[in-house]
Formats: C-alpha cells, structure tokens, sequence
C-alpha cells in the first residue's frame, strides 16, 4: 500500500512538471503568437516531449488555455469569497495582496493570457468576476439608481490596476512586494473615488 502511495506521488508530480513546462513554453510562444496561430507541434517542440504526452492531458491549445484560465478564476472566486463586500470594502488590503500573490504565482500565464497576443475574453472575465464579488451589491445598495455612472469609474480603475499588475510582472518590476503594490493601488482607487464624488456608504 505504501509503495502505491509513492508511485501515485510521484506520478503527480511529473504530471505537475510536465504541465508547468507546457505552460511556460506557451507563454513563451504567445508573446509572438496568438492562440489561434499556436500548434501542439509547435508547442511539444519548444517543451521537447512528444505529443502523445500534451494530449494526455489536453485534446488542442485552447482547452489548456482554458483549463489555466478557469483554475485561475476558480482560485480568484475563492480569494473573493474569504469576506463579504462590507469588509472588502472596509479593508481591501488583505484581498489585494492575496490576489497579487496569485497573479505572481502564475505570472508567466497571466502575462500572455493578458498580453497583447492574448484572450481579451479572460479579461473580461476577471473584471465581471471582480465587479460582481465586489462592487455589484455595493452599487445595488447606495446607488441603485446611479450603476451606469459609476460603472465607468469602476473600468477605470480596475483598468488601471490590471495594467499595473501587468507591468510589475512581465516587466521585472517585482521590486514590490505584493503588499507594497497593494497598497499603491488602493491610494490610486480611493483617489479616483474621492475625485469621482463617489459614496462608499450612506453615513
């Protein structure tokens, strides 16, 4: 039973491995190339291991991408669901150091999936996820009325912080810590807040 239990371990961790190098290379490949321009050849090339070994894991190129970008996601919406809107609200710190330290985890795949060879539709998942966890109740109970204005606000700096995080990855700019670029980035949100006349409560 033990050696079982090894052989199982050690099984998952070349397939962990070998996953972690199909993704690198990819990433490394898009920022030439779009998705759609990718080939499994191409990529199983670049990673030097045969095909039959992608396709033990992915049937093309846009179901691994897929795959990333819905683990991320999943592990986003967890981050998001450690507190109600009221405490992100309150103190956003902690939710945007947790969610960088994410985007640092993944930043190979995270720059390519945003990139400019990317897939702006994983983008725009991630803005409505943000916006619905965060922001949509909040709008719904101060301004019901107001959630067109404020959406736009709401582009703008959740705009804003995606170009940040973006640049303090793919540019080696990872002199911050994600508590240090946390915290720029809500002095930057709580600016345009205050500039926009926007009330975060009805006190």
């Amino acid at each position: 039973m033990e050696k079982e239990v090894i052989m199982i371990e050690a099984k998952d961790k070349r397939v962990r491995r070998t996953k972690k190098l199909l993704y690198h290379e990819l990433a490394i490949l898009m920022k030439e190339k779009s998705i759609d321009e990718i080939t499994v050849t191409e990529l199983t090339k670049q990673c030097h291991m045969n095909r039959s070994t992608f396709y033990l894991h992915y049937s093309d190129i846009h179901e691994m991408v897929r795959k990333a970008e819905d683990s991320i996601i999943g592990r986003m919406e967890a981050i998001f669901n450690r507190e109600d809107y009221q405490t992100i609200l309150s103190n956003p710190l902690p939710l945007f150091i947790s969610a960088l330290e994410l985007v640092q985890e993944h930043a190979d795949i995270m720059c390519a999936l945003l990139g400019s060879n990317g897939d702006m539709g994983f983008y725009r998942r991630l803005k409505q996820q943000i916006y619905a966890r965060c922001l949509e109740s909040w709008l719904l109970t101060y301004h019901p009325h107001e959630t067109e204005k404020y959406w736009a606000c709401y582009s703008f700096m959740i705009g804003g912080c995606v170009s940040m995080a973006i640049s303090w990855i793919s540019e080696d700019l990872l002199s911050d810590t994600p508590k240090e670029l946390a915290e720029k980035m809500i002095i930057y949100c709580r600016a345009i807040i205050r500039s926009s006349d926007i009330k975060l409560s009805d006190s």
